[in-house]
Parts: C-alpha cells; structure tokens; sequence
C-alpha cells in the first residue's frame, strides 16, 4: 500500500542516550531487530482479520442448462492470498539511531487494496487500519522492552 498509517516513538530520552553512547552500527543492530520483532503482533493481527475466500468474475459466469452457472476458464481470483503475502520491512536510517518498520501485503496481493478500502461494486473489508489501531499499544510496549533487554545484554558484555 502506498499510503501508510505511521506513529512516532517519542519520549523515551533515556533510551536515546544510552543508544547514542554506542556505536551506530551496534544501535542500528538493536533498532533493526526490536522493530522487526516488535510489528510482529500487527503482521499476525493482519493476517487473522483478511477476508478469505474466491472471487468470481461476473462477466465469467456461462450459463448452462437449468440456470446453473458455469465458470469460464481462469476467470477467478482466491483473495485469501493475501495473508500468505504480508511481509515486514525494517529501515534505519544512515546515521543508525532511527528507524521504521513497515508491514503490507506485496504486489502479490493484488486484492488488499480492494477488500481495504471497497470499490464501486464492492463494499470495503478493512483489515490492515483495524489491526494498527487494535495493537499499536502492544507494539510499542514490545518495542521499548525489547531495545531495553538487548541494551541490557550490550552492557553485561562490555
């Protein structure tokens, strides 16, 4: 999707100091990775509310004997796809203290934008702005524990 939803990690000064004191190739390590880790509940929470099922073209339909459709050949789509092609994508930046992490359905899910935001013949199924919304608590709260722990481990080594 190309417009996405974002939220800004602010506060947190003590966590920002104790990142700059390391070198940024270590803190872009830790943000990497507590983001990838942390947007995992909205990947899964993506994943259980897409709508499943197959589409049918209309204009595909042939009708048979006694009214009973029959489909023309490839003329379906199984949107249920889409939950086998969301993906995470992780980026930080080049001075190694800031990132952001994105997590959408490819191109191989061509169907998401539709059951996201409904076309003209078809009501919207939304299911990517509710899982952001149900679990940016969470994601947040994994992250901030999980930049803490790793920071945790970074000192008991030195």
């Amino acid at each position: 999707m190309s417009d996405g939803v974002q939220f800004k990690i602010t506060g947190g000064d003590e966590l920002a100091k104790l990142l700059e004191s390391r070198p940024p190739i270590l803190a872009s390590r830790i943000i990497r990775t507590s983001l990838r880790g942390a947007v995992q509940p909205w990947k899964q929470e993506m994943i259980a509310r897409v709508r499943r099922g197959w589409h049918v073209f209309s204009h595909a339909i042939l009708k048979g004997r006694k009214g009973q459709g029959k489909l023309a050949g490839g003329r379906e789509r199984e949107y249920g796809v889409i939950a086998d092609h969301i993906v995470v994508k992780t980026t930080v930046d080049a001075g190694g203290f800031s990132g952001s992490a994105a997590v959408y359905p490819t191109k191989k899910a061509f169907w998401a934008k539709f059951l996201e935001f409904g076309t003209v013949k078809m009501r919207a199924f939304p299911f990517i702005r509710p899982a952001f919304e149900s679990r940016k608590q969470e994601v947040l709260d994994r992250f901030v524990e999980d930049v803490k722990e790793q920071l945790r481990g970074d000192l008991d080594l030195r």
